[in-house]
């Protein structure tokens, strides 16, 4: 990349940055993308559900591929700005690395993106196929406004994707030495147990139901000694535990516990909520359980798309990534019905979600030159 085309795209990553977009809201990210790309001739179209923005862009015509980057201008909170080392939303540069919320997750490879459409269009503007993006503003969040309500407008038209691109932070150590075709499954849990409440020292018949939930939660989390259907393919993370305890002396009378499982294929969420049941029951539970399907696991072959990508990564940089389906979920499972060849390819994904985010400036060239022949590739 020259000079001139790096610094643009770290301008526009720093604007975006700027603009503190937390989950659902945008405050003006996309309008910065959408004039940009009406500037190299896409047709742009904006689908906004209440505080969600998304849009649709294209470039090109229906005959041959179509070739559809997805993304997300939202970000998660950025917690306790005192603990920041710059502030989140000022996109401080230090020694060749731009911190600030979004920065890695997933501001900076839309950057990228928008920076390889830009050298591709200049060079190949009579491309074949067709070059689309689809850009969100929730997909940190609950994810029901994003995506996968543009998808069901892009149904109902009945077009079809042949290839997307996600720039979700696949990648570990090195740009693209990871990526994904597939995700696991998300499923939460509520449990609130109830007992009432008595004296520590008298305990009996009295039952504690912090005492109560402890070997269940236990078993939830490290199974059984030989390994079982449940703890070979669901990994359980505990998010929150509270109880109504009002002194040292007191046993409480309400547990209050949050769970994410997620899960592969080899299973489905019933068996996780059968499975779970049969524990309450085991261990004589008191308690109300509530339960919300976040994301259901989505596999796809993309046979083609991953040798693309692998070729494209070992020719530039000398390395083949591995495929993953591990982290959390993305939009690729909304995308399914309408796209055979899904396949995730991103910056670092090692301080996404936290303090001090930061992104290298040669990670981004590095991603851009792989967007760049990702469209060559297919669209040429």
């Amino acid at each position: 990349m020259k000079k001139e085309e790096i610094n643009k795209m770290i301008e526009l990553l720093r604007k975006m940055i700027e603009i503190p977009s937390i989950n659902p809201y945008d405050l003006g990210c996309q309008n910065i993308l959408i004039e940009i790309l009406k500037k190299i001739g896409f047709s742009v179209e904006e689908v906004n559900f209440d505080h969600t923005k998304n849009f649709f862009a294209s470039h090109g015509v229906k005959k041959g591929k179509v070739l559809l980057f997805v993304g997300h201008t939202d970000v998660v909170n950025p917690g306790n700005l005192k603990k920041w080392k710059y502030h989140p939303f000022k996109s401080f540069i230090k020694d060749g690395t731009i911190y600030g919320r979004g920065s890695s997750d997933m501001k900076g490879a839309i950057a990228s993106m928008i920076s390889a459409t830009k050298i591709f269009i200049k060079f190949f503007p009579k491309h074949t196929g067709k070059l689309a993006f689809l850009i969100t503003s929730d997909e940190e969040g609950s994810a029901d406004l994003g995506t996968k309500k543009v998808v069901e407008i892009l149904k109902e038209r009945n077009e079809k994707i042949d290839y997307c691109i996600i720039g979700e932070p696949t990648s570990e150590l090195l740009i693209g030495d990871t990526i994904k075709n597939s995700r696991r499954g998300s499923l939460n849990l509520n449990i609130i147990s109830y007992h009432p409440q008595g004296h520590v020292a008298y305990i009996d018949p009295i039952q504690n139901p912090a005492n109560s939930i402890v070997p269940f939660l236990k078993k939830l989390i490290f199974g059984s000694e030989i390994k079982d259907r449940f703890s070979s393919n669901v990994s359980t993370q505990i998010t929150k535990i509270v109880s109504d305890s009002f002194s040292d002396n007191i046993t409480p009378s309400k547990i209050d516990v949050r769970i994410n499982f997620r899960f592969n294929r080899r299973v489905n969420h019933d068996f996780i909520k059968s499975y779970v049941f049969s524990e309450i029951k085991k261990n004589n539970l008191s308690c109300d359980c509530f339960w919300k399907l976040s994301a259901n696991p989505f596999h796809k072959k993309s046979k083609n798309l991953i040798s693309f990508v692998e070729e494209i990564i070992e020719r530039k940089f000398g390395y083949v990534p591995k495929l993953s389906c591990s982290g959390g979920t993305s939009d690729g499972r909304f995308l399914t019905d309408i796209c055979n060849q899904i396949v995730e390819i991103g910056l670092l994904n090692r301080t996404i979600h936290q303090i001090n985010e930061r992104v290298h400036i040669q990670d981004l060239i590095k991603l851009s030159t792989i967007y760049l022949e990702i469209m060559k590739k297919i669209l040429l």
